[in-house]
């Protein structure tokens, strides 16, 4: 079967859903770009944008039986998309070894002229003392400076008001602020 540019979203997704593979071509064509431009505001790293993408356009096709016709399509593929970013976040935490970037490392090592010794490492007592926070401060902390979403994104994934959010933020720095000055 045959479409035109002009051919609506109901159209093509009742010829995918019949197993028109053109059909449900177009509607990636029409939709991939949006939804690239959607994850980059979740991650910055172009293999993980094409990875979410793809993932999500199979599991539109595989699932397009479920999808309901009351919300939009884009609205649809964005859901995908934004949960298989989450799945792959939790993936790459899972199997990930210890990963330190270079200016971490500077503020550990410092060089000498035997080679490198380490700085006053408290690294682990950081992390106890994150640890020890409350559920809402440790996962507001975690979502700000481990995963870098902004405030508005914590507060939509949430569904907490962003002004609570931003008001977690502050007093969880102020509590590991407290505790660091204790040690």
């Amino acid at each position: 079967m045959r479409f035109n540019d002009k051919a609506s979203d109901k159209e093509l997704i009742a010829s995918s859903k019949e197993g028109c593979r053109a059909a449900f071509d177009m509607l990636v064509d029409k939709y991939k770009d949006k939804i690239e431009n959607n994850i980059m505001y979740y991650s910055h790293s172009k293999f993980d944008i094409e990875d979410i993408v793809q993932e999500t356009f199979i599991k539109a096709f595989t699932k397009l039986d479920q999808y309901k016709e009351d919300t939009s399509f884009g609205a649809w593929l964005n859901s995908i998309a934004k949960n298989t970013f989450i799945d792959l976040t939790r993936k790459q935490q899972l199997n990930q070894d210890v990963d330190i970037s270079e200016d971490k490392m500077n503020n550990i090592l410092e060089e000498t002229e035997d080679g490198w010794e380490v700085k006053e490492l408290k690294l682990s007592a950081i992390e106890k003392s994150i640890e020890n926070l409350t559920d809402e401060y440790r996962k507001v902390l975690e979502m700000k400076f481990y995963h870098n979403l902004s405030y508005e994104k914590i507060s939509q994934e949430l569904n907490v008001p962003l002004g609570t959010i931003k008001t977690w933020v502050h007093r969880a720095k102020l509590e590991l602020k407290k505790e660091h000055n204790r040690e």
